[in-house]
This record gives structure tokens, C-alpha cells and sequence, in this order.
């Protein structure tokens, strides 16, 4: 309830909440005479307690007696929580090639594989020479196990070019990983016959929260020979 002829500022509630992630959200009521209610709501840009939280929006309401209600929210970054990282690593299962499977070689040759002129694998007969049907023919690929690897950052304070410059890689092979104290690193198993497997940057996002933000990088383990260096190299 406004307060009987007194039209000045004056907060009637608070409410804040936080996650683990250092995001911190709140908003305030106030009221205070209708006549300079719009101005004093645009005058306010941080928290009156929490000054890293900015405001996000709000809205004024004109009541009876010559007054207005005024509600804010704000969002930012906990600056206990700058440089705090959350990594995610999920296993699933990919098509890759079939003659890069690590026993091709094995047991390929009992099936007749036949081979291109410059000796990549073109595929497996229907028919063997002895009349037989051919078992694995029409099989060109199997399903190898991939991982992927998530982490998102917070930055209590950045401007948003910095959080975009953390995502530029998108697309290329990429081991930008955050790394320190806590911080499973990426696993990286060895590819097969000389080969290293590495990293390609799939996903990333950033979001600007208060003065800082959030950045969302996901990468994907390459198959047992790598990501190709001519397509995903810079």
C-alpha cells in the first residue's frame, strides 16, 4: 500500500535467486508518484544492493492516488564464480568407414573386398568366386564409440566480443579445452596404425548475462584416423 502523501521512491520488496552455475537473478517493487515513476524506473540500471547485477527489464504500473508501481529485474554473474567450469562428457556410437575398422584387414579378405584404382576400399562383392553369396556384401560402414565433450564457462565480467571470440573455432579441429584444477580433461585414446584421433568444435554459444556471461562449447572425438586436416583444418 502507498504510504498516505508520500510519493517518493520507496522499495516494498525484494526477492533474489541463484543456481550453481553463478547466474544470479532478482527483482525489486517499489512505488513512488506517477509523475516521475518512468524516469526514476530508466534511472536505475544496477541492483540498489548487488551492483554486478544489471537490469534486464521492468515495467511501471499507474495506481490510484497519483502513484506507481515499479518492478525491476536484474540479472549477473556471481563474482565468486568467475572462471567456474562445468564439463559433461557422453558416449554414443558413430558410423565410421569400414575398412578403418581395426581388424579389417584380418578378416576382410576371406569376403573379396575390391579397391579402387587408387586403393581405397570401394566395397564388397555380392558373390564370391566360388558361387557363394557373399555375406558382407552392402556393408560399408560399422558403429565405433565417439564422445563427445561439453564444458561452459562463466565469466563474471567480459564484453561480448570477448565471449564471442571464445567460439570462433567452430567447425575446425579444435583441443581449445578449459582446463585447471578439477577439470576432467578430454579423452583422447590413440586412432589406429599411426593415426591420432583429435577434436572437432561442433556447438558453441555464449549469453550475456549482466556484466559477463555464460560460453557453451561442444566438441566430438574424431574416428580411429582423425578428423580430416584438409576439410576441418585452418
Amino acid at each position: 500500500m502507498a504510504i498516505l502523501n508520500n510519493k517518493q521512491f520507496y522499495i516494498t520488496s525484494r526477492t533474489t535467486n541463484f543456481d550453481e552455475t553463478g547466474v544470479v537473478t532478482a527483482s525489486i517493487v517499489a512505488e513512488c508518484g506517477n509523475t516521475t515513476a518512468v524516469k526514476k524506473a530508466l534511472s536505475i540500471k544496477s541492483h540498489p544492493r548487488y551492483s554486478f547485477l544489471k537490469r534486464l527489464d521492468g515495467t511501471v504500473t499507474f495506481l490510484a492516488g497519483g502513484m506507481a508501481q515499479i518492478t525491476l529485474n536484474f540479472d549477473g554473474i556471481d563474482p565468486d564464480s568467475d572462471g567456474q567450469v562445468t564439463t559433461t562428457i557422453k558416449a554414443s556410437m558413430a558410423n565410421e568407414p569400414i575398412d578403418t575398422h581395426p581388424t579389417f584387414t584380418t578378416w576382410s579378405g576371406r569376403f573379396e573386398p575390391a579397391f579402387n584404382d587408387n586403393g581405397t576400399f570401394k566395397g564388397f562383392p555380392s558373390q564370391l568366386e566360388s558361387g557363394a553369396a557373399n555375406e558382407k556384401a552392402g556393408i560399408d560402414s560399422y558403429l565405433d564409440p565417439t564422445i563427445t565433450y561439453e564444458q561452459s564457462k562463466v565469466f563474471a565480467k567480459a564484453a561480448k566480443s570477448q565471449l564471442a571470440s571464445e567460439i570462433t573455432n567452430i567447425g575446425y579441429i579444435d583441443s581449445g579445452f578449459y582446463t585447471g584444477t578439477g577439470i576432467p580433461p578430454a579423452p583422447t585414446p590413440d586412432g589406429d596404425g599411426g593415426w591420432k584421433r583429435d577434436w572437432l568444435l561442433v556447438s558453441g554459444s555464449f549469453e550475456e548475462v549482466g556484466d559477463g556471461g555464460i560460453v557453451k562449447k561442444v566438441w566430438k572425438l574424431s574416428g580411429r584416423r582423425g578428423w580430416d586436416k584438409l576439410i576441418y583444418g585452418r
